[in-house]
């Protein structure tokens, strides 16, 4: 139970701190820790004390909540999650607004996508 989160939790630092385009070394002097410590933690083989975790979330300017939750499913293959955090990259000079209109006009592709399948 353990090494699941570890790793569940390596991967959202990961995710979180490449989306916040910090370099593991840069992220281990922001919290006063060392670059092998960052790197442990997001290949999941330390788990991170309570206060560590608060001091990366607000590093990397996230809520504990945000941050503490975990996707259910990721990326099926690495050109996948690149397009994705691509696309993520893109948005980010955006405001609200013209992000909600992108994630709505998204779920409806996906809704007509699923029920082309269902026909086909």
């Amino acid at each position: 139970m353990a090494g699941d989160f570890n790793k569940k939790f390596g991967n959202r630092l990961r995710e979180i701190r490449k989306s916040s385009k910090m370099s593991q070394q840069e992220l281990a002097h922001e919290i006063g820790m060392t670059f092998n410590t960052i790197s442990s933690i997001e290949c999941g083989k330390i788990s991170p004390k309570l206060d560590t975790i608060v001091k990366l979330a607000l590093a990397l300017d996230i809520s504990l909540e945000d941050f503490l939750s975990f996707p259910e499913t990721f990326a099926p293959n690495k050109y996948t999650r690149k397009m994705v955090e691509q696309i993520s990259r893109q948005l980010m000079c955006y405001d609200e607004d013209f992000i909600l209109l992108v994630s709505r006009t998204v779920e409806n592709m996906i809704k007509a996508k699923n029920l082309n399948q269902k026909r086909g």
